[in-house]
Protein backbone atom coordinates (compact mmCIF):
# COMPACT_ATOMS: atom_id res chain seq x y z
CA UNK A 1 0.00 0.00 0.00
CA UNK A 2 2.88 1.91 0.55
CA UNK A 3 6.59 2.80 -0.06
CA UNK A 4 9.53 4.19 1.39
CA UNK A 5 10.19 7.54 0.20
CA UNK A 6 13.09 8.33 2.22
CA UNK A 7 15.04 5.22 0.50
CA UNK A 8 17.48 6.61 -2.07
CA UNK A 9 17.03 10.27 -0.94
CA UNK A 10 20.62 10.81 -1.22
CA UNK A 11 21.07 9.97 -4.54
CA UNK A 12 17.90 11.65 -6.04
CA UNK A 13 19.31 14.99 -4.39
CA UNK A 14 22.70 14.60 -5.95
CA UNK A 15 20.59 14.64 -9.27
CA UNK A 16 18.51 17.59 -8.17
CA UNK A 17 21.72 19.68 -7.49
CA UNK A 18 23.30 18.92 -10.44
CA UNK A 19 19.90 19.85 -12.73
CA UNK A 20 20.26 23.16 -10.58
CA UNK A 21 23.78 23.56 -11.48
CA UNK A 22 22.69 22.95 -15.21
CA UNK A 23 20.15 25.91 -14.35
CA UNK A 24 22.81 28.26 -13.36
CA UNK A 25 21.70 27.96 -9.88
CA UNK A 26 24.33 28.75 -7.40
CA UNK A 27 24.85 25.51 -5.72
CA UNK A 28 27.89 24.20 -3.64
CA UNK A 29 30.24 21.50 -5.14
CA UNK A 30 29.42 17.76 -4.34
CA UNK A 31 32.53 17.81 -1.86
CA UNK A 32 30.81 19.55 0.25
CA UNK A 33 27.83 17.14 0.67
CA UNK A 34 30.66 14.61 1.79
CA UNK A 35 29.80 16.17 4.83
CA UNK A 36 27.19 13.79 6.21
CA UNK A 37 25.61 17.46 8.27
CA UNK A 38 25.62 19.30 4.89
CA UNK A 39 24.26 16.03 2.95
CA UNK A 40 21.65 15.73 5.65
CA UNK A 41 20.51 19.72 5.43
CA UNK A 42 20.19 19.49 1.62
CA UNK A 43 18.43 16.79 2.08
CA UNK A 44 15.76 18.11 3.91
CA UNK A 45 14.85 20.44 0.78
CA UNK A 46 13.69 17.36 -0.79
CA UNK A 47 10.19 17.10 1.67
CA UNK A 48 7.28 17.37 -0.44
CA UNK A 49 8.51 18.02 -3.74
CA UNK A 50 8.39 15.88 -7.12
CA UNK A 51 11.12 13.60 -6.41
CA UNK A 52 11.39 14.16 -2.85
CA UNK A 53 10.17 12.24 0.31
CA UNK A 54 6.91 12.81 2.34
CA UNK A 55 6.76 15.40 5.73
CA UNK A 56 4.12 15.67 7.65
CA UNK A 57 5.13 18.96 8.75
CA UNK A 58 2.12 21.55 7.64
CA UNK A 59 3.62 22.59 4.15
CA UNK A 60 0.22 22.42 1.89
CA UNK A 61 1.91 20.07 -0.35
CA UNK A 62 1.76 17.22 2.14
CA UNK A 63 -1.25 15.99 0.80
CA UNK A 64 0.35 15.48 -2.76
CA UNK A 65 2.39 13.10 -1.26
CA UNK A 66 0.68 11.20 1.17
CA UNK A 67 0.00 7.22 0.40
CA UNK A 68 -3.67 6.33 0.16
CA UNK A 69 -5.83 3.49 -1.01
CA UNK A 70 -8.48 0.68 0.01
CA UNK A 71 -7.49 -2.69 0.30
CA UNK A 72 -9.60 -5.82 1.31
CA UNK A 73 -8.98 -6.64 4.87
CA UNK A 74 -9.07 -10.46 4.09
CA UNK A 75 -5.93 -12.40 5.70
CA UNK A 76 -4.39 -9.32 7.31
CA UNK A 77 -3.57 -9.38 10.80
CA UNK A 78 -1.91 -6.66 11.37
CA UNK A 79 -1.05 -2.95 10.07
CA UNK A 80 1.68 -0.70 11.39
CA UNK A 81 1.95 2.67 10.74
CA UNK A 82 5.76 4.00 11.17
CA UNK A 83 7.60 6.55 10.67
CA UNK A 84 10.94 6.78 8.74
CA UNK A 85 12.93 7.31 11.81
CA UNK A 86 12.31 3.41 12.38
CA UNK A 87 13.58 2.36 8.79
CA UNK A 88 16.79 0.29 9.17
CA UNK A 89 19.41 1.41 6.80
CA UNK A 90 20.09 -2.31 5.91
CA UNK A 91 16.21 -3.60 6.07
CA UNK A 92 13.21 -3.41 3.92
CA UNK A 93 9.90 -1.88 5.16
CA UNK A 94 8.32 -5.45 5.51
CA UNK A 95 11.54 -7.12 7.20
CA UNK A 96 11.49 -3.90 9.84
CA UNK A 97 8.44 -4.84 10.58
CA UNK A 98 9.06 -8.42 11.16
CA UNK A 99 11.84 -7.44 13.61
CA UNK A 100 9.34 -4.73 15.66
CA UNK A 101 7.09 -7.89 15.89
CA UNK A 102 8.99 -10.12 17.07
CA UNK A 103 11.16 -8.29 19.33
CA UNK A 104 8.88 -5.75 20.31
CA UNK A 105 9.06 -1.91 19.88
CA UNK A 106 11.69 -0.93 22.76
CA UNK A 107 13.95 -3.79 22.11
CA UNK A 108 13.67 -3.33 18.06
CA UNK A 109 14.20 0.97 18.93
CA UNK A 110 17.26 0.20 21.25
CA UNK A 111 18.86 -1.82 18.62
CA UNK A 112 18.73 0.52 15.95
CA UNK A 113 19.71 3.79 18.09
CA UNK A 114 22.83 1.78 19.00
CA UNK A 115 23.69 0.73 15.54
CA UNK A 116 23.05 4.36 14.55
CA UNK A 117 25.12 5.74 16.39
CA UNK A 118 27.66 3.06 15.91
CA UNK A 119 27.30 4.35 12.20
CA UNK A 120 27.52 7.89 13.20
CA UNK A 121 24.17 8.54 11.69
CA UNK A 122 21.63 10.49 12.32
CA UNK A 123 18.95 9.42 14.75
CA UNK A 124 15.34 10.45 13.77
CA UNK A 125 11.55 10.44 15.63
CA UNK A 126 10.77 6.57 16.63
CA UNK A 127 7.29 6.65 16.34
CA UNK A 128 5.11 3.05 15.61
CA UNK A 129 1.26 2.28 15.75
CA UNK A 130 0.61 -1.46 15.47
CA UNK A 131 -3.29 -2.45 14.72
CA UNK A 132 -3.89 -6.11 15.53
CA UNK A 133 -7.26 -7.70 14.06
CA UNK A 134 -9.06 -9.79 16.17
CA UNK A 135 -10.86 -13.23 14.47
Amino acid sequence: MTDDKVKGISSRAKLKREREREKGFDVPDEEVFEDRLANLRYNRTMANIPGGYTVANGMPDVMEGVDSGTTSLEGIAQIWLITDGLFHPDLSIEDTCRRLNEFGMKSYIEDLTYDLQAREMPIDDCTVICVDFIE
